[in-house]
């Protein structure tokens, strides 16, 4: 049976610095997935990850968040090239509750096409559904949550 065992390591402000996983199957590791570092900067946060086999730079994740905390922007930082990627670069924005109103996510081979996540809401603050639609195509559709 697989078995996923994940450390994580805080500094004195109980700060996230660093996190590893390890698989094990019947009770014998058999890999390490990856160990990720985080560090900290005004409304950022970096996740560099590694490869655990070889120690090989795998990429970088930069989250940027709002004066609210609230998440603005994921850039995915590829580790081959040292460039932004920006066919994983997200955006949110967000209604006058502090829920998200609008993701941005942009296709990971065609950057140029963007799929939009519209977020509406119940009462209660529950989602209520989600409106998607694409700026490639006319496709669209409707996703509505029952509790």
């Amino acid at each position: 049976m697989e078995n996923v065992q994940k450390f994580f390591c805080k500094d004195e402000n109980k700060y996230l610095i660093s996190e590893k996983h390890i698989i094990y199957y019947d009770d014998k590791r058999i890999a390490e997935e990856e160990s990720k570092d985080y560090s900290y900067s005004e409304n950022n946060v970096k996740v560099v990850r590694h490869r655990v086999d070889n120690g090989e730079l795998f990429g970088t994740t930069l989250y940027v968040y709002d004066e609210h905390k609230n998440l603005t922007k994921e850039i995915w930082i590829n580790g081959d090239t040292g460039k932004e990627d920006l066919s994983t670069f997200n955006e949110y924005t967000y209604n006058a509750q502090g829920k998200v109103q609008r993701k941005t996510i942009h296709q990971y081979l065609f950057p140029e096409n963007v799929t939009y996540n519209d977020y509406t809401y119940n009462s209660d603050g529950s989602i209520k559904s989600v409106h998607v639609s694409y700026s490639w195509k006319d496709d669209q559709s409707d996703l509505d949550y029952s509790y």
